[in-house]
């Protein structure tokens, strides 16, 4: 699924910022209904809701909750970096240097979630 906002520069336009998706599910598992909503804004919202990797948090917007979800992926690409960096180092000070990075990002991560 697919979260999709208005354009900054044309506001007729809806630009695709993110997609999310799901894991396969068997045929047998039950599935659940469709949530109550008043309009199909409000029923896109509590759908996509339902494919993010992170709860979302009180008073949190979709937005903001996306943007969050962003980010948490975009640091765990990041972390995935520095453990193959870490991985490949021979020297003993560049590699502490590099767990040092990795940790603080692992608290950011954290936070996030």
């Amino acid at each position: 699924m697919a979260y999709k906002r208005p354009s900054d520069n044309d506001k007729h336009r809806w630009v695709v910022d993110s997609y999310f998706e799901s894991e396969w599910m068997a045929i047998e598992c039950e599935r659940s209904t469709l949530p109550v909503a008043v309009n199909l804004a409000s029923l896109y919202e509590q759908i996509l809701r339902q494919f993010l990797p992170v709860q979302a948090r009180e008073e949190e917007t979709l937005k903001e909750h996306i943007e969050r979800a962003n980010l948490i992926r975009a640091k765990q690409t990041e972390l995935g970096k520095l453990q193959s960096q870490i991985n490949k180092e021979n020297q003993f000070n560049r590699k502490v240097e590099l767990n040092k990075q990795y940790r603080s990002i692992k608290t950011e991560i954290e936070k996030l979630q």
